[in-house]
């Protein structure tokens, strides 16, 4: 773990444990004057169609179900995304999102996959999810709306964007980089890549960025379709006067992004 992320880690126990002792005292502050109650409840634990393509009947449901029974606060797990289906919180990143949970119905809306687009529809498991066939089909959808993103003619889509990967530049470029050199090395982890990308050079890493440009940015396009549908269900979630609290994505793994020439 690095000195930034333990850092943040280190800060959050303390706040943590800082309002612990004041409400088992039962003393109040600004956080602590007016109790509240939520739930526990990871957005991937939501009834979703079997074949994750609308988000709406499971998140938006669960916030007006949140609404109308009194409650003010989800709590969700870390949305990062999982490093395999059997370890759903140990991430290759602490920011980056998981994309099963993008809605086929969005990139519909946004003209980047037309309904047909959609079918056929693998048959699905009813009684569990098989998150590597889910992953599978969902892909295909994610790189036939890349592919469209391409040539958009909405403008404020790809301006959108643009904006979205200068704000989020510190950690986005680190991961869509390790995600396409890992594709590159066939999903090795990073300690059985090349000598020179475990430690990469400025020149190595420059080179590999010339020449894998499509797929870095696929990477950064993913993240901007989840996050740009994260904040629409967080807006709402807030109009309806639901908090969303979370867990810090502390799992950290050796094979994940950060570590690498670490």
């Amino acid at each position: 773990m690095d000195s930034e992320c333990l850092q943040d880690c280190e800060s959050a126990w303390h706040l943590f444990i800082k309002n612990y002792y004041i409400l088992k005292r039962g003393h109040t502050n600004e956080y602590t004057a007016h109790k509240t109650f939520g739930c526990t409840c990871s957005p991937d634990f939501l009834p979703f169609p079997i074949w994750y393509r609308r988000s709406r009947p499971g998140a938006y449901d669960f916030i007006d179900f949140l609404k109308a029974s009194g409650q003010s606060l989800w709590q969700v797990l870390p949305l990062d995304r999982p490093v395999s289906a059997i370890l759903l919180i140990r991430a290759f990143s602490a920011f980056a999102g998981q994309s099963l949970l993008i809605s086929p119905d969005d990139l519909v809306d946004l003209e980047l996959i037309t309904k047909d687009d959609l079918y056929p529809i693998p048959e699905f498991d009813a009684t569990k999810v098989d998150y590597g066939a889910v992953l599978n089909y969902k892909n295909g959808l994610f790189k036939k709306a890349f592919q469209t993103f391409h040539h958009t003619p909405n403008k404020f889509l790809l301006e959108e964007f643009d904006d979205f990967c200068l704000e989020n530049k510190k950690w986005l470029s680190d991961y869509a980089v390790f995600m396409a050199c890992k594709d590159a090395h066939e999903g090795k982890s990073w300690q059985e890549w090349d000598d020179e990308m475990t430690t990469p050079t400025a020149k190595v890493r420059l080179a590999f960025e010339t020449e894998y440009k499509e797929q870095i940015k696929y990477y950064k396009f993913i993240q901007f379709l989840f996050f740009r549908e994260w904040m629409k269900l967080k807006k709402y979630a807030n109009e309806a006067d639901i908090e969303i609290i979370g867990d810090i994505p502390f799992f950290r793994i050796f094979r994940q992004c950060r570590c690498l020439g670490k």
